[in-house]
């Protein structure tokens, strides 16, 4: 079929191909302006030894794992700093390396955490985690600030980070990192 002398195929192959070529070009661009240097800042905050890149049920999740000297606290806020200069498209996830008696030890912990995020008791939530933790021979690093609660156990045999929101602030998973590479 032509239209004043243009074949409507032509034009339609012509129109995909350019289609085509832009979302790919787009993709390139989104990829070398965004995610890589995004990810290179992540990368190159203190306290992060390696850093990942995922896309899971339409959600960009940026994976971090921290050093075991890492301060928590700060190193989750320059974090997510990086994260939030980028946009909000990216969901963060920590990756940690528990023992199973820091874990036993966080669930004893939870119930004094939550009822701290509710209350707002503070000062009693460190001296019953301070508590919890000496009784099952853990090393805890507390802190917190508007936002979250950071809480740090270790053993010797692994170390548990994990960060609670206290409200409003979106949540930061936590994945095992043995979950990751099985």
């Amino acid at each position: 079929m032509e239209f004043r002398r243009l074949k409507v195929h032509v034009v339609l192959i012509i129109f995909a191909v350019v289609l085509v070529l832009g979302l790919l070009g787009q993709y390139f661009l989104h990829q070398k302006q965004v995610l890589e240097p995004m990810m290179a800042q992540v990368a190159g905050v203190d306290g992060v030894q390696e850093a990942t890149l995922s896309r899971r049920k339409q959600k960009t999740v940026v994976s971090v794992f921290l050093d075991d000297d890492a301060d928590l606290a700060e190193t989750m806020a320059a974090v997510q700093h990086v994260l939030y200069s980028y946009g909000k498209e990216f969901a963060l996830e920590l990756l940690d390396d528990p023992s199973p008696t820091s874990l036993r030890a966080f669930q004893k912990m939870m119930f004094v955490l939550e009822e701290a995020v509710i209350q707002g008791n503070f000062r009693e939530m460190e001296t019953q985690l301070s508590q919890i933790a000496d009784e099952f021979g853990q090393e805890m690093v507390l802190s917190l600030d508007r936002s979250y609660i950071y809480v740090q156990l270790k053993d010797g045999a692994g170390q548990l980070s994990r960060v609670i929101s206290r409200g409003e602030s979106a949540g930061v998973n936590t994945v095992d990192v043995s979950e990751v590479k099985s």
